[in-house]
């Protein structure tokens, strides 16, 4: 290092220093000038007469609203990251007490009934971004996935308390809320630090923090108890990666090595299942197959794949969906973000779900050379076509469904179907190749399936994944002409496996008590 570029190093390191003392020197004022009012205000409070006593506590509870509603404006334009961060991370909430605590400082925010402005600072970070009930619930039970708040119950007047974990929905009855007012409460801080509008005129609110997203409901739409109605939907640190679904049971060495190839070499893929059945984790876990040179765009409604922190090593840029009550012009949904998206010269596109009339631009970016990849809600993977064609619709399209179904099946080539099974288990069910689309029907070929032969004593099911079907000369030259391995690649075109026939043996009592149903029936 030269001895020019030493004077300037020496001289930053001088600057950093002078300004943290500057900072800690004014921290040191602030105190000092507190300590001041806050002596003034006890001398006051020992001249005040017993009849004016009730007065005076009115007047410092109002100073306790006010001082909260200014603290948490100053939070929201100030420290809004901060802010959202520490609504369900409760280490998070340390940093924004420093904060509180020199705010109070600086405006001399002296209220009686705290010891010290520590306390008071305290008081405030509680009431800001806690969560009582919740915060209690996500300590008691680590690794908790969904939460609801169902109001109050007609019939017993208490608030019903859910949540989910590991795929196992519980009731709690041991943490309470006081009442639906404070339930109420906790959905105003939740909408307030979110940025959002919550109240009866707009009793539907979506709140999306880094760490989880909320929706919420109250009256008027909400009935039997008026809510507010709240579902928390917390995201897990995600480090799952395609080996650890394969150990879990959740795919097989065949279909690891099959979806490594697609995903790697160009196949545009869906990612299908119901609500909760790992649709998500399967798809950011599938992006570790993709190189660190291709450039990745994401594009969700709401940010939850969290891709550049999962992978900071890759080319991924992520985007996210706004919208704008007063001025549609303004909302920038899925479809305006695919058409942007496409000038920016992504190789892949991945969407966080498909949901609405932006299926017809994820086709149309699919259907001119890129690489697309997304998770849509459907009960079985052939079904999903018929799920895209009804999107494709919304969008206003004049072609016609056997036009689409076909236009469909020429943009997708695989659709992966995942399910959470009664054994809390979340496997990929299926695995199909899209082939076309005729007569009101897709046509396509089972490659893989799971299979269930029975229960184990554990309650766990028996069964399996079988390679049932081969793909297609035209996927397989595709990813070949991708760079796959050509080995890999013929492994697939080989004579698939034969499952066990799959069937209920019903002995002779079943069967006529089975007869006797039907002829009820009849």
């Amino acid at each position: 290092m030269s001895t020019k570029e030493l004077d300037v190093t020496e001289l930053r390191r001088v600057a950093m220093q002078k300004s943290k003392e500057a900072k800690e020197k004014m921290g040191s004022i602030d105190k000092i000038a507190y300590q001041q009012k806050k002596e003034e205000e006890v001398k006051r409070q020992e001249l005040i007469p017993d009849h004016e006593r009730e007065y005076e506590e009115n007047l410092q509870q109002q100073k306790v609203v006010k001082l909260r509603d200014d603290l948490a404006n100053f939070l929201t334009e100030n420290h809004s990251t901060e802010l959202k961060v520490s609504m369900f991370d409760l280490n998070s909430r340390k940093t924004l007490f420093p904060i509180i605590l020199g705010y109070i400082r600086k405006e001399k925010r002296v209220i009686t009934g705290f010891d010290s402005d520590e306390q008071l600072a305290d008081y405030m970070l509680n009431e800001i971004v806690g969560l009582g009930p919740i915060d209690e619930l996500i300590t008691k039970v680590p690794g908790i996935s969904e939460i609801w708040i169902n109001g109050i119950n007609p019939v017993t007047g208490n608030v019903d308390l859910y949540y989910e974990k590991k795929g196992t929905k519980y009731k709690e009855t041991e943490i309470k809320f006081r009442s639906q007012e404070h339930v109420m409460e906790i959905a105003s801080k939740i909408a307030r630090n979110g940025s959002q509008q919550f109240g009866t005129s707009v009793p539907l609110a979506n709140v999306r923090y880094p760490d989880g997203r909320v929706n919420m409901v109250r009256d008027p739409v909400a009935t039997g108890g008026g809510g507010p109605y709240i579902s928390f939907r917390l995201f897990p640190k995600d480090t799952f990666m395609p080996e650890d679904l394969m150990s879990a049971g959740g795919l097989n060495e065949d279909m690891y090595l099959f979806i490594k190839l697609a995903v790697a070499y160009g196949l545009n893929i869906l990612i299908v299942g119901p609500t909760g059945s790992g649709k998500t984790t399967l798809l950011t876990a599938s992006v570790a197959f993709i190189s660190d040179e291709p450039r990745i765009l994401c594009m969700e409604d709401t940010e939850e794949l969290r891709l550049r922190h999962k992978f900071p090593n890759k080319h991924i840029i992520t985007e996210e969906c706004k919208f704008n009550t007063m001025d549609e012009s303004k909302n920038y949904d899925l479809s305006r973000l695919t058409t942007n998206g496409l000038r920016q010269k992504p190789d892949y596109m991945i969407y966080g779900e498909v949901r609405d009339k932006a299926a017809y631009d994820m086709l149309n970016g699919a259907n001119t050379g890129h690489k697309v990849l997304s998770t849509l809600h459907s009960r079985t993977a052939p079904k999903a076509v018929q799920r895209l064609i009804n999107m494709v619709l919304e969008h206003g399209s004049k072609m016609s469904t056997e036009a689409i179904g076909q236009w469909i099946s020429e943009s997708i080539d695989i659709i992966i179907f995942q399910k959470l099974y009664a054994d809390k288990k979340r496997r990929i069910k299926e695995i199909i190749e899209l082939k076309g689309y005729k007569e009101g029907q897709p046509l396509f070929e089972y490659l893989f399936r799971f299979v269930v032969q029975g229960r184990n004593e554990d309650g766990t099911f028996n069964g399996r994944h079988y390679r049932t079907g081969r793909i297609s000369k035209d996927i397989a030259e595709l990813m070949i002409d991708e760079g796959a391995n050509m080995e890999e690649v013929k492994q697939f075109l080989r004579k698939p496996e034969t499952p066990p026939e799959w069937a209920i043996d019903l002995d002779e009592e079943d069967e006529e008590k089975a007869e006797e149903r039907e002829a009820k029936a009849c």
